[in-house]
């Protein structure tokens, strides 16, 4: 069985690395006290990604897939063009979440030269713009060329 993806499926997509990458590093960024259950130690700005962290990695993992889930439905639900904006303003911000711990891990759990951290940053936000263009091609972009192509045709 083959799986049937529909076009507003690509704006969610777009926004699943970056909220996976950004709970990895959430946790990665934990301190070692976290790890020993000592939940006055949680590293987090988000109140409600606190108050899961407080509850341990397990209940943090439940927060991020019911996370996923609301956000998959107010992408789908969503008229056109604010699903649009939700999907972009959630990449920006699980991109730029993400940005951030892997500075705080980066600086404060392994020894790296400066140049060495902005070129991760960079990559990070490469491969991240590189799958939403992908995923936004696969949404719209298929129509618009060949709506484009159809104009441009000589006759």
């Amino acid at each position: 069985m083959r799986l049937q993806l529909k076009k507003d499926d690509w704006l969610f997509l777009a926004v699943v690395p970056a909220i996976l990458i950004d709970a990895a590093l959430t946790l990665a960024g934990q301190p070692v006290a976290y790890w020993l259950y000592d939940p006055a130690a949680i590293h987090e700005a988000g109140p409600l990604a606190g108050i899961a962290l407080a509850l341990g990695p397990l209940a943090f993992a439940a927060f991020v897939a019911f996370w996923l889930a609301l956000v998959f439905a107010a992408i789908r639900l969503s008229p056109y063009p604010l699903n649009i904006f939700f999907s972009l303003f959630l990449l920006l911000a699980h991109t730029g979440a993400a940005d951030r711990w892997m500075r705080v891990i980066l600086l404060y759990g392994i020894e790296l030269k400066t140049d060495t951290i902005w070129w991760a940053y960079r990559l990070l936000d490469l491969l991240m713009a590189g799958w939403a263009a992908f995923c936004l091609w696969q949404w719209k972009g298929k129509e618009v060329f060949k709506a484009a192509g159809k104009k441009n045709r000589p006759r």
